[in-house]
């Protein structure tokens, strides 16, 4: 399976240091994939958001939005989780939600939903509070 990671690399040196790996919401890796897609600085550390497949629930995919932490030693932190997912009472039939990118708390990504000409994508903005 897959992880998502961060490492810190020195353009100088081409030296890595500091490698982290993830696994969506602290799941086993053995039932999924993570992906990041897009970072973004914070005060405290990073914000990321990417995609996950879970293939415990019938090969789930969706998106989330994950904070961590810089320690003052230089490593990274445990990330906090959030899934996210399109919901609308207009569009019913919601098949997957992405995280492609993000700026702040701000995730800018893609869900995909079954119209009656087939399955349709659209873009939009979803912001997450700054405490999850």
């Amino acid at each position: 399976m897959d992880k998502g990671y961060v490492v810190d690399y020195d353009g100088r040196t081409h030296e890595l240091s500091d490698l982290k790996t993830f696994n969506f919401d602290n799941k086993p890796i053995t039932s999924l994939v993570s992906h990041f897609d897009g970072i973004t600085a914070t005060e405290q550390g990073y914000n990321l958001t990417g995609e996950f497949v879970d293939y415990d629930h019938g090969a789930k995919i969706g998106g989330f939005f994950a904070s961590i932490e810089r320690r003052p030693d230089g490593s990274f932190s445990d990330a906090t989780w959030k899934e996210i997912a399109f919901t609308s009472p207009s569009i019913p039939d919601v098949k997957l939600t992405t995280g492609n990118t993000i700026v702040g708390n701000s995730v800018l990504r893609i869900y995909a939903y079954k119209a009656p000409t087939g399955v349709k994508t659209s873009s939009y903005l979803a912001t997450i509070p700054h405490e999850i």
